[in-house]
């Protein structure tokens, strides 16, 4: 399934009529159309590379990556390891790009073929996508370090999010509910998740509890609050309802 991530950053413009300056995502969104998308608004990209992730798996383990083959500009061709020439030869819409071969008879007597391709009577074929520039230069905003760091950052603050949700707030068991009943738990969820995220950073931790009996004496609690709730979950068997256990 085609993941477009214009569509999130359109909806995301619109709901707080901020401008989006840069977009992280795993490489499920790290498609040749999303990275080209992310260069044309001028979005900083740093979505994972669908396209490295699936180098040297399966049918591609051991034969030439598309980088060993060198692009020339003035003649729109691509030269092989072996120093063949490929040339444009088909244009496939759906994928807005083109596809470059070499004749079938010079690639079938190539003594580098079995480190180039794995099919059987057939050339050995290059994908180039138009706008294959913006892609590059997205594609290499992606591999940055600020990238990289920025997706390890979304795995534990966004997917950790979705994990509690499905593990503490009945996430799992929304396939039968209808939207409009689901819209209300997601917006329960979040903000059982946010009283959390509020509670920690204005509850002390309970270890300051354990202080000696000096620094209890000479501790300021007047900054904690009248009531710290300790426990907060959802209900979920006859509608959503919020339940909050409180300690006065």
């Amino acid at each position: 399934m085609l993941r477009l991530v214009i569509a999130l950053v359109e909806q995301h413009e619109a709901n707080t009529a901020v401008a989006v300056e840069t977009v992280v995502g795993d490489c499920q969104y790290g498609t040749a159309e999303n990275l080209r998308t992310c260069a044309q608004e001028n979005i900083r990209c740093h979505l994972g590379d669908f396209r490295e992730n699936q180098e040297g798996l399966g049918r591609r383990a051991g034969i030439f990556a598309e980088e060993d083959f060198a692009y020339d500009a003035t003649t729109d061709t691509y030269r092989c390891p072996a120093g063949q020439i490929l040339t444009r030869r088909k244009h496939k819409a759906t994928r807005r790009a083109y596809e470059y071969a070499a004749a079938t008879a010079v690639c079938l007597a190539c003594p580098l073929r079995p480190q180039c391709t794995r099919a059987q009577g057939t050339a050995r074929s290059i994908k180039r996508h138009e706008g294959q520039e913006l892609i590059d230069q997205a594609r290499v905003q992606s591999r940055s370090a600020a990238a990289v760091r920025d997706r390890i950052r979304r795995r534990w603050r966004m997917e950790g999010s979705f994990a509690d949700a499905a593990n503490h707030h009945g996430f799992k068991r929304a396939r039968w509910r209808r939207l409009w009943r689901q819209r209300i738990q997601d917006y329960m969820i979040a903000t059982v998740q946010n009283i959390r995220i509020l509670l920690r950073q204005t509850c002390p931790p309970r270890h300051e509890a354990a202080m000696g009996q000096a620094g209890i004496e000479n501790a300021d609690f007047s900054a904690v609050p009248a009531v710290c709730v300790t426990r907060i979950d959802i209900k979920m068997k006859y509608g959503p309802w919020l339940a909050i256990w409180s300690l006065s």
